[in-house]
This record gives C-alpha cells, sequence and structure tokens, in this order.
C-alpha cells in the first residue's frame, strides 16, 4: 500500500506567494505521498485537475465562487455540492484514507464530511490567531470546532498552542521553516561596503509598521531600505517620498536569494499586536538562510532564536542594531546557516509526520491502495529514506561549510599579509622620498654617504 494521499484545504492559492502550504505540500510529495491542492475560493464550473509538480494537483471545487474564505461560511447545501466535487476526483485519483490538511477555519463543515465520506483523518494546521486579523471576519465559532473534532491539531507557536491544546489533546507545535539550500546563494555574496542595503521581503500587510521604517529612513538617509512584497491592505503613505526606500513589490520565490544577496541587514518591523504575537515569521528563518544579520521587534517566537536576532524596539535601536551588525566577523555568517539548517521545512515534516504517525485517529483510516498510474513509488523517498538523506545532506553540507570556512581564512590572511606588504611599501618610499629631498640640499660626496643608506635600509627590509 502507498502513503495515503493529502488533500490540502489551505488558506493561500497554490500561486501566491511560497510560504508554508506550498513547503509542506511539496514535502509529503517528496515522501511518496499524492497530493491534492484546491484553490481557495470555490468555482461554478471548476477545470480538472491538474499536475503542477511531481506528485502534487492543483484541484478546484465546485460551488458558489461568491463565498468569501475569510469572512463566510459553508452552508450545508455548498459542503454536498464541493463533496460532490470530491467525489468525482476521487474516480480517478482515489481518496480513501487521505488525510485531509484544513488549514482555514472555512473549511471545517467540508473537511468534516469528507472525513467521513472517504474514511480519513483530520489535520487541523493552524498558523494564525484568526481573530486577530482586522479584515477577517468571524470565524471563531468555527476555529473552535474544528480545533475540537480534528484527529491532530498543528500549530506554530506556543501562544496558538495555549489557545487550542485545551481543546484537543492531539495538539502539538510544528513551527515553520526555511529551505536552506534556495537561499544558499545569497550567502556567497561580497558586498561594497557602501551604501549600507537594510532589507524585508514578505507581507507589507497591516501588521507592518510603516511609520517605524519611515522613521529610520529619515534617521539615516545615506542607507538604502528595499521592501520586497505585494501592500495589499499596507498603509505605506507614511513610505512615500522617502529618496531612500524602494517599494519593490511582490517577487517570485525563485528570484528571492538573487535580490535578498544585496542586504548588508535584514529587518522584520512590525507592529507588536495580538497577531504577530501569536506568529511565526517565516522570513527570519529564510533571512538567517541567507546570511543575514536580522534585526526585529520583539516578538516571543524569535525569543527561542537567542542572539541570532537582534531586538530593537524604535528607530533608533534599529540604527543601533543595524550598525552592530554591520561591524560583525565573516563567521557569524556561518553561524547564522548553521541555525537555518536546523530550522529547515524537511525537519518541520518529519516532525510532523512523526505527530501523524502517533495519532490514534491515523489508526482508523481506511487503507489507502497503491494507484499505479497515478503513483511512482520508486521516484520518492520512504519515511525513513527522507530522515537519512536529510541527515546525509546535513553532514556533507557541514563538511563543504568547514572547507569555505577555510578558505574564508585564507583568504583574510592573504589580504592581511598584502596589506602589511603594502605598508612597508608605503614606509620604504617616505624614506626615499627624504632622502631624496635631502641629497637636494647636500654636497655630492653627502649625498653618496646617504645613498649608501638607503640601499642598507631597502637591504634590511628584504626589499
Amino acid at each position: 500500500m502507498e502513503p495515503p494521499p493529502i488533500l490540502f484545504l489551505p488558506i493561500i492559492n497554490w500561486e501566491f506567494r511560497t510560504q508554508r502550504p506550498q513547503q509542506l505540500a511539496r514535502c509529503f510529495a517528496r515522501a511518496g505521498h499524492r497530493v491534492y491542492y484546491s484553490a481557495l475560493r470555490l468555482l461554478s464550473a471548476p477545470p480538472p485537475p491538474q499536475p503542477v509538480e511531481g506528485g502534487i494537483w492543483l484541484i478546484a471545487l465546485r460551488g458558489d465562487s461568491t463565498l468569501d474564505p475569510y469572512h463566510d461560511r459553508l452552508s450545508a447545501a455548498a459542503v454536498e455540492e464541493a463533496l460532490d466535487s470530491l467525489r468525482t476526483l476521487s474516480s480517478k485519483h482515489p481518496l480513501e484514507g487521505c488525510w485531509i490538511v484544513a488549514q482555514l477555519p472555512f473549511w471545517r463543515p467540508l473537511a468534516e464530511t469528507a472525513r467521513a465520506a472517504f474514511g480519513g483523518a483530520l489535520l487541523f494546521d493552524c498558523m494564525d490567531d484568526f481573530s486577530s486579523f482586522g479584515d477577517h471576519g468571524s470565524q471563531e465559532e468555527d476555529e473552535r470546532a474544528l480545533a475540537a473534532s480534528a484527529d491532530l491539531v498543528t500549530v506554530t507557536s506556543q501562544r496558538l498552542f495555549a489557545k487550542l491544546a485545551p481543546l484537543n489533546p492531539q495538539t502539538a507545535i510544528v513551527r515553520n521553516g526555511c529551505d536552506p539550500e534556495h537561499f544558499g546563494p545569497a550567502v556567497a555574496r561580497t558586498l561594497p561596503r557602501e551604501p549600507v542595503v537594510v532589507g524585508f521581503f514578505g507581507g507589507i500587510h497591516d501588521w507592518f509598521d510603516s511609520d517605524l521604517v519611515a522613521a529610520l529612513a529619515r534617521l539615516r538617509p545615506q542607507w538604502e531600505i528595499r521592501l520586497i512584497g505585494d501592500t495589499y491592505r499596507g498603509d505605506v503613505e507614511a513610505l512615500r517620498g522617502l529618496a531612500n526606500v524602494a517599494l519593490l513589490g511582490e517577487v517570485a520565490y525563485a528570484e528571492l536569494p538573487r535580490l535578498v544577496s544585496c542586504f548588508h541587514v535584514g529587518i522584520i518591523p512590525f507592529k507588536v499586536n495580538p497577531l504577530t504575537e501569536a506568529a511565526d515569521p517565516i522570513k527570519a528563518y529564510e533571512m538567517l538562510a541567507a546570511g543575514l544579520p536580522v534585526v526585529a521587534v520583539d516578538l516571543p517566537e524569535l525569543r527561542r532564536l537567542g542572539s541570532m536576532i537582534a531586538v530593537a524596539t524604535d528607530a533608533k535601536e534599529f540604527a543601533a542594531r543595524i550598525e552592530e551588525c554591520l561591524a560583525e566577523p565573516p563567521e557569524a555568517r556561518i553561524q547564522r546557516r548553521e541555525l537555518a539548517r536546523r530550522e529547515s521545512w524537511i525537519d518541520r515534516f518529519l516532525e510532523l509526520r512523526r505527530a501523524m504517525d502517533k495519532t490514534p485517529g491515523n489508526a482508523h483510516r481506511r487503507p489507502s491502495p497503491l494507484v499505479d498510474r497515478l503513483s511512482s513509488p520508486e521516484l520518492f523517498l520512504s519515511f525513513g529514506d527522507l530522515h537519512r538523506e536529510n541527515s546525509e545532506l546535513r553532514q556533507q553540507m557541514a563538511a563543504l561549510e568547514a572547507v569555505r570556512l577555510s578558505l574564508i581564512e585564507q583568504r583574510d590572511r592573504v589580504e592581511a599579509e598584502a596589506a602589511r606588504v603594502r605598508r612597508e611599501l608605503q614606509r620604504v618610499e617616505a624614506e626615499r622620498y627624504a632622502l631624496e629631498t635631502e641629497l637636494r640640499h647636500t654636497s655630492a660626496p653627502l649625498g653618496v654617504r646617504l645613498a649608501g643608506r638607503g640601499r642598507a635600509l631597502l637591504a634590511r627590509l628584504g626589499l
């Protein structure tokens, strides 16, 4: 039998900014699961499943396309119509024994109904405090009901654990992570000292503190501040007209390493409120994976990263912490990369799989039959193989980092020796100039004697 299929009822569309949903979907597919990732909105005439990556299909469910998953609720009729789409899908892509990953309370009634229909298990993967979003409708009732009925609840922060664990004993913390190798090319950068480039990437929404960034820009007008991300729902008026602030808009995930390689320091300038205090910012891990020093506001989940995150509360403190980061030795970049490797999406997925395997609801799933025409198990890794591959890759990368650090040390020694030789040459040139000046003001015999002194000095220097 093959690993159970995975049905994602997500919080974002696949095409949106690459975050936790897409990263976990890829990990499931890599481990041999067939993954079906639904569009966020229902469609009146959904297209057939479309393969998007190895082992991952994009699907859409039939229903009222005017329903807003962030504000509305699914009626019984809407659930039945969407479930009919899943039954149609299952005729060619069997969903028996599937794990349903619901990431938004909107999906609760469909997720529960689909679990019963296909003999599966239900995972509520909660990554935000939904009640703290300013532009979302009230989802608290569905959130609590979903947490209580799920076979497993995973949360990304201690705050969310404290909120949902009392509703379900099968609740585990599985934090966000990063893809260290994706951001690896940014680590190899060699940046000029000027101008200093301070950067951010991610959603520039209502939790982003534009006033803080504007104050920092005015405080250090010689620095460039580059902000990558869409500004939908974000108030950026305070940033407009500032010559040293660039709003670069949304950028494809594949392009991020190239742009981030130009940053000297990464910043996380969020407002501190219930929403951000319950968040585990992915960009912190990704900035560390790129080797960047990170300056951020004081958020609970960032405290566990210790000295890898410099904390600041206002523009003056941000400027001071950034200047401290600019004086760091090259070895600090390696330490950040090492930490990021321990916070990878593969590690998070292994935590999630262990939690799923231990969940009582997992034992009650129907068996998932092998579907030869859809799955090619030899192309994928088993859970154990994935764990071993991850360990081997870590060892290989650690060895490569050691070689790279050794080369950096050799380069630094050569540069130091070259600087010493340049200083000696400058000193000799100054001596020569002084002797020539003295010669021009003395008699010829004295000049000969002085020239002899100059040759003797050069001989002592070995030049």
